[in-house]
């Protein structure tokens, strides 16, 4: 599948909570989960975009984002995850 995610086009930093997530896989009708938790709690699957709006949690720490992608049959692909710090 060749999973890979860049928060704000791969930036070192941000100045705001709200970024957009550039999100890539191999394959057809993917779906994917992004969140802050590495173990995706209390997220469900979603259809893939290769762009994707995402709000980071307070604070002024480094944040991490992960994703995970699913095809047809059902294959997840492995964890990616990209970090920013907040400004």
């Amino acid at each position: 599948m060749n999973p890979n995610i860049k928060i704000a086009d791969d930036s070192t930093y941000t100045a705001s909570r709200n970024v957009i997530l550039s999100l890539s896989a191999e394959g057809e009708n993917l779906k994917m989960k992004v969140s802050e938790d590495s173990s995706f709690s209390g997220v469900s699957w979603e259809n893939f975009t290769p762009k994707k709006g995402f709000t980071l949690s307070t604070g002024n720490e480094s944040k991490t984002v992960y994703a995970k992608f699913m095809n047809d049959f059902e294959f997840e692909s492995s964890m990616v995850s990209d970090n920013i710090q907040p400004q």
